[in-house]
């Protein structure tokens, strides 16, 4: 149950801990428990032996994190945020990312160059989320005037004022090519149909209308059209399957499938949330083509680590936190409940319903933490929009890949081919939001916080207690076979 240990470390060093480095420096050694060295020299050593050399890694990487810190000036950075929280600063940054959320402002994530706070500049290197009343295009230069603030290790700036703004005089290529796919999409098909075939396909639902998107917010389904480590399994998989029909070797075949998805996600854009879903999608990638199933948790375990050397902040980052806990959900839980589940379902069944099950269940915690509230028919809503998934984003791939080989022909029928199962999506989307009780209140104390946690522990330890006694069983009554 250590998997589960880190959930519960990482949620209550986030929700309490005082000063952002303290929660970094945590979360690390928390991570670190899934740690594990495998050099046979430790094979004979005993329990404690083994623990004290895997703390002892933990403290050197915790070690690291510091170093990689200062390097990046956060020290400095989080001496600033002192100073300027809850005053009035001006910002001169660069957009970063802006999207439209269902309230009608814009989510805007900016890359601050400097601010001026009590008649001082401070140099800072943080990025800075602000909510804005329109989008506003990536890497225009902006000067923003508000209130600082910081909350669950995010900068804030509240009550928002552009008071200029630079638009970059040319658009780059990526952009320009993304906003061609889309009017071309669009002309073919509806706005909200466009929105999930190139949201599954590469994560653009700029198109999405403010009611579809609450309405998959409130379905659970709303995290489908954002870029995540599924994406870049799913093409590293097609790359390298392919390539096998062909007889290459496989390092060969690895290189260029990684190829691939480095192409995918320059087109995508490398920001924070990109980085994340490629790093973890890599890693499942490779094991699944490596075969390493027994060793999938250590090897995702050494990959975070190293993705927090490189960018300490994304411990405090929620989207970073949630893919985490998905992952290690589908690697500790999900096996367990579809061995359990294929002893009623058809194997294929079961795993449709056990990795929105396992992801569901460990992200619990996290998703109160974030909007105060549950989706009771979150779970439901996922496996019956499992089979729709891939073929679609298979299928906004495939268009993709047609409009840049110039072949309108071919790109116009898969769009209107996309609408047998975008339309199926987004109609459950709707009749989930409609549902009683779609939405549960639920305010974040520590009595709610840790009566989730108690919850989500007691689910997975029967879990895996009964499919330790399912496989003890099945041994034995293969034993017993074999004897007669």
């Amino acid at each position: 149950m250590s998997s589960f240990f880190v959930l519960v470390l990482l949620i209550i060093f986030m929700l309490w801990g005082s000063k952002a480095l303290v929660s970094i420096l945590l979360a690390t050694l928390a991570i670190g428990v899934l740690f594990r060295i495998r050099s046979s020299s430790f094979q004979s050593l005993s329990w404690l032996s083994k623990a004290q050399s895997q703390i002892v890694v933990c403290l050197v990487f915790a070690s690291l994190e510091v170093l990689s810190l200062a390097a990046q000036g956060y020290f400095n950075d989080q001496t600033v945020v002192d100073q300027c929280s809850h005053h009035a600063a001006r910002l001169h940054a660069e957009v970063r990312s802006s999207r439209q959320t269902s309230t009608g402002s814009s989510l805007t994530e900016l890359d601050v160059d400097f601010i001026q706070c009590a008649g001082q500049k401070h140099t800072f290197a943080r990025s800075v989320i602000t909510f804005l009343p329109e989008p506003v295009q990536k890497s225009t230069e902006i000067e923003v005037v508000g209130i600082l603030s910081e909350e669950k290790g995010k900068v804030q700036l509240e009550k928002p004022h552009i008071t200029a703004h630079q638009p970059p005089a040319t658009p780059s290529q990526v952009i320009q090519l993304k906003d061609s796919v889309r009017s071309a999409t669009l002309s073919a098909i509806s706005a909200d149909q466009t929105a999930l075939l190139l949201g599954l396909a590469y994560g653009d639902d700029s198109s999405m209308l403010a009611d579809t998107k609450g309405d998959f917010k409130v379905a659970g389904l709303l995290h489908l059209t954002a870029v995540s480590g599924a994406n870049i399994t799913l093409i590293f998989m097609v790359i390298y399957r392919f390539g096998q029909l062909f007889y290459v070797r496989r390092t060969p075949l690895i290189m260029l499938a990684w190829t691939g998805t480095l192409a995918y996600a320059t087109l995508v854009g490398w920001e924070g949330s990109v980085i994340r879903a490629w790093c973890m999608g890599m890693v499942g990638a490779i094991a699944l083509v490596m075969g390493s199933g027994k060793s999938a948790l250590p090897v995702f375990s050494t990959a975070v680590l190293f993705l927090l050397l490189l960018r300490p902040e994304l411990s405090l980052n929620f989207g970073f936190l949630l893919s985490l806990f998905a992952t290690v959900a589908l690697i500790v839980i999900a096996p367990a409940l579809t061995r359990l589940l294929e002893c009623v379902l058809p194997k294929l069944l079961a795993e449709i319903i056990a990795v929105p099950c396992a992801a569901s269940l460990w992200t619990a915690p996290l998703i109160l933490i974030l909007s105060e509230q549950f989706m009771p028919y979150s779970v439901f809503a996922n496996v019956l929009a499992a089979p729709l998934v891939v073929p679609l984003t298979l299928t906004g791939l495939l268009a993709l890949v047609c409009f840049l080989v110039h072949t309108p022909a071919i790109f116009e029928l898969l769009a209107h081919l996309s609408t047998l199962f975008s339309q199926p999506l987004l109609s459950l989307a709707d009749f989930i939001s409609r549902l009683p009780g779609s939405t549960i209140s639920c305010p974040l104390s520590p009595s709610s916080l840790s009566l989730t946690c108690l919850s989500v522990f007691i689910i997975s330890g029967m879990i895996l207690m009964l499919d330790q006694k399912l496989t003890h069983y099945l041994l034995s009554s293969t034993e017993e076979f074999s004897r007669v």
